[in-house]
């Protein structure tokens, strides 16, 4: 038995309408109106979708109870609103606390069989809740409405569990032309793979126009899954557009599924799921009620954040992750769930989520039969975030795990990941033995060309000398491999740096047996040939950039000035390459370089230069430790400068703006003279401010200023200063910089400081109501300026001019300008930046014409925005009289 792909909930849909099912007594029309009792309460907020005030109606209704009857009744609905809200664990726990205590009347027991069963479902627990069902089905609840519904419960039990022939012999013999029955009918063979089968079912349901919702809504979403599953996913969309989400007369667990299938297809092609489809698997979790609905809903949020960008991924999954397995830690779908969620965010390049999730995993649930995959995620987590030695391990436990189940090629491959984490961890000793182990294994042929490959790249760093030899060898063991080609081009450049006789020639024809010649590889050996330098890279030579040859060979006899000259030599390589943006390309020259011996000035600029390029290739934890490696080894260099101003340039890029305005500071007063200075001044204000340092940003511009009293970024660093002030409430002194700053010559920075200007006067105005019309009058020539659209001010200003014209008691006037300079230009051009103006000036011209008694023309603009996907849509709907 399947589960279908999607994790789409099937489960759940059988739980829905049972659970709430009495066997009250009918009323009496002609009787006066019974008094209400608190099982009529307890009813009534399940139909409602109050279950908390049901649960606590229940309670009181069976401590109230004078017979069996009324106690089996108060015992149904108690527990039905204890599902509601209990994970499946904690509806046990309170199962097993109630009923021996106090529900051991006739009758009590089957029930509480019932919603245990009910409960070991949730969990995936099936077996053991067709132990408990069979009974039930077969008379143990007599005529009882839970009668029904255990049959029903039954059925789905029996299916998952694979024995779908007696799944469907009994939801077949017992209605079969009812349309409760097709449901199951449909849901079981959707559980069992056979989606064709079920839409033969489905689509007369979906075609009656007179069905009610409890069958409608649930057939319709029964209906998208099995179009889904056929691949017909834009059929599966339009089903579900026929289970409304917000309609009470269907019921909220499958409205919840209905929006958690949605989200699944619409996020099935996409590489990182769409914003919509992160919001509807979060308003599917938010609306489930049962712990069946709220698990399955929780796993299709845990698929999508696993994959989702920023912030929605991330965190989030991990913690969302924590609570299924708090919730439901023996359901077989919640460890699947787990690991797919750490692959995904592995995959996204999150290692640090990602290794979050295995660890949960590993904690989480013993002898699970993913438990070798996940540790494979684990170790390459641990590789990517640089702990080799517990990603070596990790490895090699999976291997261990491999072996155990009988994976030969599992644990094979286990053993070669091993190895090379232990050789990037520079223990090629180690990675040789663990190869060596592999290659005793007789693995299969491409793993052993890729192992070979990887033990001669470790007697590369044991044995340089014979390593050429290894790799030879690996070229002529397998000559149909692409592990040959690489092995030529690590013979060949360890050929040629040899130094024997002929070296270049042979060198040269391994280049050419490996992959032939173009005009970049020719360079790069002319080169080589005139410097003596070696190839830069172990890539093929078409990868290398052309270099202009030198006059002369070296001395061979000088080795100092030979080494200085190939130093040099391949410096101005990766020079030509960073300049032509090759970063990759210009990496791996750079290090060949500073690992020169005697490389001299050459080597040492190659250092300073290592992490700028390690930060442009997205490896900023690398770039940082070349930082620090430089400034280390090289404390009193020429370029010392140079990378302490990378590295302030690099924590503000990084919005690390604490570090950056320390580093920024540091740097000007360590290097006063340099032509950085200045900008270091600047940008420190800056971070201060962004670091939320307010007091010390005057300090900041009061020493740019005295240092550069003519720098042209004087001006923004003032501004910086009039925002640090507004933060620390000094609106007074902010209004004179700002005030300033608009009769200055730069129009941009004028034309925001008088928006900024109006923004202080504006606050003032609460205590001196004369600034709202000075106010008025800066953002007056912020309008009147000629970039103020430009630089996207516009809709703000004339918002805030209408705004203060309000302040300054002229409501008629505000309301004219919120209409005439904010709505009907944003209505006749929306833009993205004039949105959040717009909808401030709806709420502010509604709340006039309210004012005024024109309920009609506040609804108007309001019923506008509330129709719309701007913010505040939903605050204008609430402002607006029901229907």
């Amino acid at each position: 038995m399947k589960r279908p792909a999607a994790l789409l909930p099937v489960f759940a849909l059988a739980c829905l309408p049972a659970a709430a099912q009495t066997n009250a007594p009918a009323s009496d029309a002609a009787d006066p109106a019974p008094a209400v009792s608190p099982a009529d309460v307890a009813e009534a907020a399940l139909r409602d979708g109050i279950p908390a005030l049901a649960f606590d109606a229940a309670t009181n209704a069976l401590a109230l109870a004078g017979d069996d009857a009324a106690r089996r009744r108060a015992f149904a609905l108690a527990a039905a609103a204890r599902e509601r809200t209990a994970a499946p664990a904690d509806m046990l726990a309170w199962l097993d606390e109630t009923v021996p205590a106090a529900l051991t009347q006739e009758g009590i027991p089957p029930a509480a069989d019932y919603f245990r069963a009910r409960a070991f479902a949730a969990l995936g627990r099936h077996s053991e809740a067709v132990l408990l069902l069979e009974p039930l089905a077969g008379g143990a609840l007599g005529d009882s409405p839970l009668a029904a519904a255990a049959r029903r419960d039954l059925a789905y039990s029996l299916g998952v569990s694979g024995r779908v022939a007696e799944a469907l012999e009994l939801v077949e013999g017992a209605e079969p032309e009812n349309a409760p029955a097709a449901l199951d009918l449909a849901r079981l063979l959707l559980a069992d793979g056979e989606p064709e089968r079920a839409l033969v079912l489905l689509e007369p349901l979906c075609a009656d126009t007179n069905a009610p919702g409890a069958v409608a809504a649930p057939a319709a979403l029964l209906r998208a899954i099995s179009l889904g599953e056929t691949g017909a996913v834009p059929d599966a969309l339009d089903a579900l557009a026929a289970v409304p989400p917000d309609d009470p007369a269907v019921p909220a667990d499958v409205r919840s599924l209905a929006l958690a299938a949605r989200a699944v297809f619409l996020a099935r092609d996409a590489a990182d799921p769409a914003t919509n489809a992160l919001a509807l698997a979060e308003g599917a979790a938010a609306l489930a009620q049962s712990p069946a609905a709220k698990l399955d809903c929780g796993l299709t949020l845990l698929g999508l954040r696993a994959r989702a960008a920023g912030a929605d991924g991330g965190a989030g999954a991990v913690d969302l992750a924590r609570s299924l397995v708090a919730a439901a830690p023996d359901f077989p779908a919640v460890p699947a769930a787990v690991r797919d969620a750490a692959a995904a965010r592995l995959a996204a390049g999150d290692a640090t989520n990602a290794l979050a999730l295995a660890e949960l995993f590993a904690a989480s649930f013993a002898d699970a039969p993913d438990e070798a995959a996940v540790l494979r995620l684990r170790a390459k987590a641990l590789t990517e975030l640089d702990r080799y030695d517990e990603a070596s391990a990790a490895h090699l436990r999976a291997a261990e795990f491999a072996a155990a189940e009988g994976d030969a090629e599992a644990r094979l491959g286990s053993l070669h990941e091993a190895a090379a984490v232990q050789l990037e961890a520079g223990n090629a000793r180690l990675a040789a033995a663990t190869l060596e182990t592999l290659l005793a294994a007789d693995p299969p042929p491409a793993l052993r060309a890729a192992a070979s490959l990887l033990s001669a790249e470790c007697l590369a760093e044991i044995d340089p000398p014979a390593a050429a030899g290894a790799f030879l060898a690996v070229a002529e063991e397998f000559p149909d491999s692409p592990e040959r080609a690489a092995a030529l081009y690590r013979a060949a450049r360890l050929v040629a740096e040899s130094g024997e006789t002929n070296a270049l020639e042979r060198a040269e024809a391994l280049y050419a047996e490996a992959g032939g010649f173009d005009a970049d590889a020719r360079a790069a050996l002319d080169a080589l040939a005139s410097a003596g330098a070696p190839p830069a890279t172990n890539a093929p030579p078409a990868a290398v950039p052309s270099v202009s040859s030198v006059s002369s060979v070296p001395d061979p006899d000088d080795e100092a000035a030979s080494a200085r000259m190939r130093a040099a030599a391949t410096l101005g390589t990766a020079l030509v390459a960073m300049k032509g943006g090759r970063f990759a390309e210009a990496l791996p020259l750079l290090d060949n370089v500073a690992a020169t011996p005697g490389g001299g000035p050459a080597a040492e600029q190659a250092g300073a230069l290592r992490p700028s390029v390690l930060t442009a290739l997205g490896r900023p934890a690398e770039a940082l430790a070349a930082y620090v490696v430089f400034t280390n080894e090289h404390p009193a260099s020429v370029w010392i400068p140079d990378v302490r101003f990378w590295r302030a340039a690099h924590a503000f890029d990084g919005g690390e703006w604490s570090d950056a305005a320390d580093l920024l500071a540091g740097y000007a007063a360590e290097f006063p003279g340099t032509d950085r200075t200045e900008h270091a001044l600047h940008f420190a204000a800056v971070a201060l401010l962004r670091a939320n340092r307010f007091e010390e940003v005057g300090p900041a511009v009061r020493a740019l200023a005295t240092a550069f009293p003519a720098s042209p970024l004087l001006p923004a660093a003032r501004f910086a200063h009039g925002e640090a002030l507004t933060r620390l409430l000094r609106f007074g002194e902010a209004a004179d910089i700002f005030r300033d700053l608009a009769a200055s010559g730069d129009a941009d920075l004028a034309t925001r400081a008088r928006v900024r200007l109006g923004d202080c006067l504006f606050t003032l105005g609460a205590d001196a109501p004369e600034r709202y019309a000075e106010s008025l009058d800066a953002y007056r020539a912020a309008l009147a300026a000629t970039n103020c659209a430009a630089l996207q001010l516009d809709a703000e200003c004339a918002y805030k001019t209408g705004r203060s014209l309000e302040k300054a008691g002229d409501p008629g006037a505000a309301l004219a300008s919120y209409y005439e300079t904010v709505l009907l230009p944003y209505e006749a051009a929306p833009r993205a930046s004039a949105a959040p103006w717009y909808s401030r000036a709806v709420f502010a011209a509604a709340a006039i014409l309210r004012g005024r008694g024109d309920e009609a023309g506040a609804d108007s603009l309001l019923s506008r925005l509330a129709g719309s996907d701007l913010p505040g849509a939903e605050e204008a709907a609430r402002l607006l009289p029901r229907p």
